[in-house]
């Protein structure tokens, strides 16, 4: 994953941003990723079904791995 990561910063026509922000007000690591993705206005990149279904309810924009993958093949 970590590489991959680093391929997408390397390679990518688009902008691909590490950062060591926190949001101590929420506990589970889901929650952390969605309302980071809010405050920075930026989508979430997951092929976690359950993530995904919760940033969409908050409204944040997902892009779902597996359905990226199947649109280039």
């Amino acid at each position: 994953g970590l590489e991959m990561l680093n391929r997408l910063k390397e390679d990518s026509l688009v902008p691909v941003r590490f950062t060591d922000m926190d949001v101590p007000e929420a506990r589970e690591v889901d929650d952390k990723l969605v309302m980071l993705a809010k405050s920075l206005r930026c989508p979430v990149v997951t092929n976690d079904y359950n993530l995904n279904r919760v940033a969409q309810l908050q409204g944040v924009m997902v892009l779902n791995i597996n359905e990226l993958a199947n649109a280039v093949k």
